[in-house]
């Protein structure tokens, strides 16, 4: 839906149904105690912007919600877990290629989809404590790549990070 403010010239209306198209492949395997799954993927899915129509000598612009290209993600996802005794341990990994295509601004074309890191790292781990059989202790790690703030993939990026976490 294009927010229902003046300055669009489409206030307030509904945007076309997008679709996305995707092609993926994977394997996976397990046994007793332990699982895999190796994926790999590529998405095609229709980008919305807000598109400058008219813009006044003060600055007060116009703007349109209108389709801009394409993102296309395509990459590679793993992942296991093992158990053993009153361990248990899962995590996964993933590698993605996103990029922009078909946008009016050339500046944007080629770039990679604001908000997109390009490697993703997850991992759990917990422990069953058996002299009290509802407790389960537990860490969690997350770390995620850079990520782009603006379009046209300036110098503003959300660096990396992890986190981990303990619970119990």
């Amino acid at each position: 839906m294009v927010p229902n403010r003046g300055q669009y010239v489409n206030a307030g209306q509904a945007l076309p149904t997008i679709q996305s198209q995707q092609f993926e492949l994977g394997l996976k395997g397990s046994r007793e105690t332990f699982a895999w799954s190796l994926a790999a993927f590529d998405i095609t899915r229709p980008v919305y912007a807000d598109i400058e129509q008219s813009c006044d000598a003060g600055l007060n612009c116009t703007l349109s919600r209108q389709r801009d290209g394409d993102a296309r993600h395509t990459g590679v996802e793993a992942g296991g877990s093992l158990r053993s005794g009153p361990f248990w341990l899962e995590g996964g990994m993933q590698w993605l290629m996103a990029r922009r295509s078909g946008s009016q601004d050339s500046a944007v074309s080629g770039q990679r989809p604001v908000n997109v890191p390009a490697i993703t790292f997850k991992a759990q781990l917990r422990y069953s404590l058996s002299s009290i059989p509802a407790l389960t202790l537990g860490a969690d790690l997350v770390a995620e790549g850079d990520r782009t703030v603006l379009p046209d993939d300036s110098s503003e990026r959300v660096p990396s990070y992890a986190i981990l976490g303990l619970n119990g």
